[in-house]
């Protein structure tokens, strides 16, 4: 550290060793997996809900408002979860062409 008139200044750039090229490419690889991980769990139970419920309508006969709310749910868990995959993946390629 030199000092000069009241002021510090540092002798070193920067503490923090360089990255390669690669490493926003992999951190990129990374989220998507595990983003896609996490929109396969949410996505699951709505896929179980329609076959519990396709199950349910060829054996049972079901309230037509029960297999409404029913299906209602299924879409409604399905759309969010596609529209927020979505956007998790453009964040995340954003944060990474951000990095280069």
């Amino acid at each position: 550290m030199k000092q000069t008139a009241g002021t510090t200044r540092s002798t070193h750039q920067d503490a923090r060793p360089a990255e390669g090229w690669w490493v926003p490419l992999w951190r990129f690889f990374i989220h998507s997996t595990l983003g896609t991980g996490i929109f396969v769990v949410i996505f699951a139970p709505a896929v179980g809900l329609q076959w519990g419920m396709h199950k349910m309508e060829a054996s049972v006969r079901i309230d037509p408002w029960l297999s409404y709310a029913a299906k209602t749910g299924e879409v409604t868990l399905v759309v969010v979860d596609i529209i927020l995959y979505v956007v998790f993946l453009l964040k995340t390629g954003w944060r990474a062409a951000k990095e280069f």
